[in-house]
């Protein structure tokens, strides 16, 4: 340990004080990131945990509702196959018994009919005599086969549109018919524009159909399938009011867009939900923070099989969402805690030290100022520290009596003597008189206070005594003097009496 009394260099004070008072500022800074960013990677993992899970209800959701319409259609195949004749009353009279309402998103069920073009014409009569008018197929034109829906409910001013249409026509719909024969299953055509909503832009829609084939004919070769199919059950769907009818079973908080594929195109866009309304789904704000950003914390996919169709569903938090799952700004939290804290840190470091400079400063001026010596020294007697006074009172520079011993200026060596030495180490006050040897040679007599300043140094107050004694012996000699005189006096006065007896 080195006691310092002289103050600290200011430059290297300062410097030594924005230091440490910047060492906090980007100790506590750095901390306080890495806990902000703890929380935050935490409330993301959150968040994606439960988009997840979101998006998990969603898909089954979804799955389970084709599955319903797959059974419900089903079901029409098996009322057709039970009749030997489907009139409309009693076409509408089921459908209307399945009390489909809006939850399922189905704009309507029809039948379609598979026609030669031989047959066309006693068909197209025989049709024409059940609907009680006459059935138009749409588009006009010679074809070997056509496919027109001659049946639809509800029959509303919408679904009549459809009646007549030539669903072979359609390319969206021919690989979903042809598969549905195939395969004697439900399969779900591509994104189309239904025809109940010709007039409409970006309603987007798709259809499914279901075989019907001739009865009683067996179906186990694919060769069997296609000379038996008569038909098909054709349900179209809006995607719009499909995710409609889903009204409090998915998240509302959560935005979606749905791509038919595992490519996600601006072809292939079927749906997107309220919270994004870009018409260009490639552009989106939603494929533009799921691609772009690559924020997967917040961002989700999953892919639904349906009729031997994927679709591609994407998942984005959104801010009702976020605010929703994180009921509590954490990270928010620890950064303003942990901010707050460090710069609370770093002043009072800055206060501290810098109060520290102020008392030092104090000290060394009253250090500096004093009357008396003070001076410092080491357990060896050796000169750490001494004030102006002290110096001058010795008649030394102060840098040349940093290099000495008290032995060297005393002109007996006291300091050595072991009653002084012990009264130091039990930190008992000494007061003496010493006589010191000045550089020149001269010698003067001090009042010296000892006192232990701590467990390596003690310091020594030293009050040159020379004017004292110089006055005191002053005092003296002007006092025998004085007493000399009186007595002289004394003498007269009794000379004087006797001189008056003896007369």
């Amino acid at each position: 340990m080195q006691v310092n009394i002289k103050p600290t260099n200011l430059i290297t004070y300062n410097i030594i004080l924005w230091l440490l008072t910047g060492s906090i500022l980007i100790t506590g800074s750095y901390i306080t990131h890495k806990l902000w960013s703890n929380a935050h990677s935490d409330n993301l993992a959150k968040l994606h945990s439960a988009l997840d899970d979101s998006a998990d209800v969603t898909v089954n959701n979804l799955r389970a509702r084709f599955s319903a319409i797959s059974v419900i259609m089903h079901g029409v195949k098996g009322f057709i196959d039970a009749s030997e004749v489907i009139t409309p009353e009693e076409f509408h009279t089921y459908i209307k018994s399945l009390n489909l309402g809006d939850k399922f998103g189905v704009r309507g069920i029809a039948l379609v009919e598979l026609i030669d073009d031989l047959d066309k014409k006693s068909h197209i009569s025989h049709i024409s005599k059940k609907n009680l008018s006459v059935l138009q197929i749409r588009p006009a034109g010679k074809r070997p086969h056509y496919a027109p829906i001659t049946l639809i409910e509800p029959l509303d001013e919408l679904n009549i549109r459809a009646l007549g249409l030539d669903v072979l026509t359609l390319p969206t719909a021919l690989a979903a018919l042809e598969q549905a024969r195939d395969t004697n299953e439900a399969r779900i055509s591509s994104r189309m524009t239904l025809a109940q909503d010709a007039d409409k832009k970006d309603q987007h829609a798709f259809v499914m159909y279901l075989p019907i084939y001739k009865k009683n004919t067996s179906l186990n070769s694919l060769e069997a399938r296609r000379n038996a199919i008569i038909g098909w059950v054709d349900v179209p769907f809006r995607m719009t009011d499909l995710m409609n009818g889903f009204k409090g079973e998915i998240d509302e908080d959560v935005a979606i867009q749905i791509h038919q594929g595992l490519e996600v195109t601006e072809d292939s866009f079927l749906y997107n939900s309220q919270h994004y309304q870009s018409s260009e789904p490639s552009t989106g704000p939603l494929k533009q923070s799921a691609e772009a950003s690559g924020d997967q914390s917040i961002f989700t996919k999953r892919v639904l099989d349906i009729g031997s169709s994927q679709w591609t569903l994407l998942f984005h938090s959104t801010p009702a969402f976020e605010a929703r799952t994180l009921s509590y700004g954490k990270p928010m939290f620890v950064a303003l805690l942990g901010f707050t804290l460090t710069i609370l840190s770093a002043f009072l470091a800055w206060f501290l030290l810098s109060s520290r400079q102020r008392s030092e400063n104090r000290y060394q001026k009253l250090f500096d100022q004093a009357g008396d010596g003070v001076v410092v020294l080491n357990y060896q007697h050796r000169f750490i520290s001494a004030n102006s006074a002290a110096a001058s009172m010795l008649g030394y520079q102060h840098k040349a009596l940093l290099n000495m011993r008290l032995q060297d200026v005393l002109v007996n060596n006291i300091a050595d003597q072991s009653d002084f030495i012990n009264k130091l180490a039990a930190d008992n006050p000494i007061k003496s008189e010493w006589q010191y040897l000045r550089h020149d040679g001269s010698q003067f007599t001090a009042e010296v206070s000892c006192r232990k300043l701590d467990k390596n140094y003690y310091f020594a107050i030293i009050r040159d005594l020379t004017e004292r004694k110089l006055a005191e012996y002053r005092i003296r000699h002007l006092t025998q003097l004085y007493q000399a005189l009186s007595e002289v006096n004394q003498a007269i006065v009794r000379m004087g009496d006797d001189n008056d007896l003896g007369s």
